[in-house]
C-alpha cells in the first residue's frame, strides 16, 4: 500500500513536471526559458544560473522577474 501511495505520487510529481516543461518551452525568449528550466527544473542555485547564463547574480534576478511575468501572461491565456 505504502509502494503505491509512492508511485501516485512520482506520477503526480512527473505530472507537474511536464507541464512546467510545456509552458516554458512557450517562453521565446531562450535566455528566460534556460533560466527557468535550470532553477526550476533542473535544481540549481540563481548563482549557477547566473554563471550558465553570463549574467551578474543581479541582473539574473531581474530576468527571473521578466521571466515570471512571461510566465504569468502564458498561464492567463490557458485559462
Amino acid at each position: 500500500e505504502v509502494s503505491l501511495a509512492a508511485d501516485r505520487q512520482i506520477e503526480k510529481l512527473e505530472q507537474v513536471r511536464a507541464e512546467i516543461l510545456q509552458v516554458i518551452g512557450q517562453v521565446e525568449d531562450n535566455t528566460l526559458a534556460t533560466l527557468l528550466t535550470e532553477y526550476y527544473v533542473n535544481d540549481k542555485t540563481w548563482e549557477e544560473v547566473a554563471v550558465q547564463i553570463k549574467y551578474s547574480w543581479r541582473w539574473t534576478m531581474k530576468l527571473h522577474g521578466k521571466a515570471l511575468r512571461v510566465v504569468e501572461a502564458i498561464l492567463a491565456k490557458r485559462t
